[in-house]
């Protein structure tokens, strides 16, 4: 009996490494994993690795053209998971930020929210985002005129070309979008 336990085990430990060596390698980390599977064909599993690496946001960067790229997928679970994947990677999505001012127009409202948030956590570089966010302290939304004043504010001087958006903003009748417009307007001025 103890032969036959002992014949399963090994039996047991050449399946794992043989699984492990068929599949991304034994010495790969977690995010290596993720990283890799953000590339799959199959929106579940895309859409998976992009939750997934959610945790490890800071550490994502590698899979960052695979990001951008599932910014444009045909499932919009897989462009929200992007997305939000994105919101918190912060200065390290800067390079996406064409794709994604691309891809605001026909995106979701969750996914458009998203992209606000990761405008806003770029900070300074999103400049490039300006006038699309400035646009969006037109919209019925107010939690995207919220995050669109805010990510204004985290710009700074950058965004001068918002201010009459901004001035506009700062008489929300939404309190919250009013306060994030003013203080985008004081960031404008900060540096001049």
């Amino acid at each position: 009996m103890k032969r036959h336990a002992q014949n399963l085990w090994a039996l047991g430990r050449v399946f794992t490494l043989a699984s492990c060596l068929l599949s991304v390698g034994c010495n790969d980390s977690p995010v290596d994993k993720l990283v890799h599977d953000v590339t799959s064909d199959d929106p579940e599993d895309r859409h998976d690795a992009l939750k997934g690496l959610e945790d490890y946001a800071d550490q994502a960067a590698d899979a960052l053209p695979a990001i951008v790229e599932s910014l444009s997928h045909e499932d919009a679970k897989v462009r929200y998971r992007s997305a939000k994947l994105l919101s918190k990677m912060e200065a390290d999505a800067a390079p996406a930020i064409d794709a994604m001012v691309a891809a605001y127009p026909t995106a979701d409202a969750e996914t458009r929210y998203y992209l606000l948030k990761a405008f806003g956590n770029i900070d300074e570089a999103a400049a490039l985002a300006t006038p699309l966010l400035a646009a969006t302290l037109k919209s019925s939304d107010s939690k995207h005129r919220y995050y669109a004043a805010k990510a204004l504010a985290k710009i700074g001087p950058g965004a001068v070309e918002a201010e009459p958006a901004l001035r506009l903003a700062a008489r929300d009748r939404d309190e919250k979008v009013s306060r994030a417009a003013q203080d985008a307007l004081a960031s404008l001025s900060a540096n001049r």
